[in-house]
């Protein structure tokens, strides 16, 4: 029998020293630019405009993202209530679906265990 363990991950993601020298240089030549931009210079506007277009709609997606999974999550915590099978056939012969993990206890699992 073989013993199955979970993968112990780090709490807080680990960051290399590389990593976060690039980014910090990204991020200052982002803000570069920015600065050139509020000095009135046509291009940096241009640019920074683009970007703040970039981040915003990244953020109206996440946000957009995290209301479609809550309430996913919710409809799938009401329907793991009922405990439907999957795979059961209403009546007008259409299927039914149930959360995942429910169990139909009124068909027998037909089951072989090969060691």
């Amino acid at each position: 029998m073989t013993d199955v363990r979970e993968e112990r991950r780090p709490l807080v993601p680990q960051f290399t020293l590389r990593w976060l020298l690039g980014l910090t240089t990204v991020c200052a030549f982002l803000f570069a630019i920015v600065g050139l931009a509020a000095r009135g210079h046509a291009w940096a506007i241009g640019i920074s405009a683009g970007l703040g277009t970039v981040v915003f709609m990244a953020v109206i997606y996440a946000l957009l993202f995290g209301c479609v999974w809550v309430a996913a999550s919710i409809l799938a915590r009401r329907r793991a209530k009922k405990g439907q099978c999957p795979f059961r056939l209403d009546a007008a012969g259409s299927a039914t679906a149930a959360a995942p993990g429910a169990v139909d206890q009124d068909v027998p699992i037909d089951a072989e265990i090969v060691s």
